[in-house]
């Protein structure tokens, strides 16, 4: 099932079962964004809306909106000396790099996980600003490790945000949220701790190297994307 259908965002009283982490956006990093924004348009019918943002850390991003509130997210490198200056920059060309879940209680999260929330990075300064969210991720960011994220907006308010991205973006078909994610790790037991706050969403985890893949429902096909991929997308 995709868990991300019954999550319409707004029904997000603490205490329910609606509070619990949901699929907020993927991430793939690019070293150029023209062809997958070619191939999102030509062969998914899927376009990048207008906002997007200059992170202090020499990234920039392209947002294509799926199911309210989730997104995809394209990041590539506009300012490469510093971006190369940053600490545990990734590589330019990885292709899906990573995934956030999000919670509208991460006090709760912080004490499932007995972790605190990020400190406030300047690298991830957004158009000059500090972001208005908070993350809780793991130590090293290892690859296949979701962060999780708090919104400083209500959910109501996003998921009005995200209706009205979605339908300024006039995609061919709308899409449907992030299907089933698969991570491996070396270390399965560290990592299904790590996913323990997220239990209920449809996320498979197998003993291998590091590595993520997940799936977008797009007008009854299935947009595949993996760390593997050097786009983030798998070719049919």
């Amino acid at each position: 099932m995709n868990q991300s259908r019954r999550d319409d965002g707004a029904s997000t009283t603490r205490g329910t079962a609606e509070s619990r982490p949901q699929f907020d956006h993927l991430i793939v990093m690019v070293e150029d964004p023209g062809p997958i924004r070619e191939l999102l348009a030509t062969e998914w019918g899927l376009h990048v809306h207008s906002d997007s943002a200059v992170f202090g850390n020499g990234l920039a991003n392209l947002l294509i909106p799926l199911e309210p509130p989730q997104y995809l997210e394209i990041l590539f490198v506009v300012d490469l000396p510093t971006f190369e200056q940053t600490e545990g920059a990734p590589t330019i060309d990885r292709g899906l790099i990573g995934w956030a879940l999000r919670t509208w209680d991460m006090a709760a999260v912080e004490r499932v996980l007995d972790q605190p929330r990020d400190p406030v990075d300047p690298d991830f300064l957004v158009n000059g600003s500090l972001p208005p969210w908070s993350t809780l991720s793991r130590s090293s960011d290892p690859l296949g490790y979701p962060f999780y994220i708090e919104y400083g907006m209500s959910a109501a308010d996003r998921l009005t945000r995200w209706k009205r991205r979605l339908v300024e973006v006039k995609h061919r078909e709308p899409p449907a949220g992030i299907g089933r994610v698969e991570v491996s790790s070396p270390d399965v037991d560290d990592l299904r701790r790590w996913l323990a706050p997220a239990a209920h969403l449809d996320i498979r985890v197998v003993q291998g190297p590091p590595s993520v893949r997940a799936t977008i429902d797009v007008g009854g096909r299935q947009l595949r994307l993996s760390s593997e991929a050097s786009d983030g997308i798998v070719s049919d």
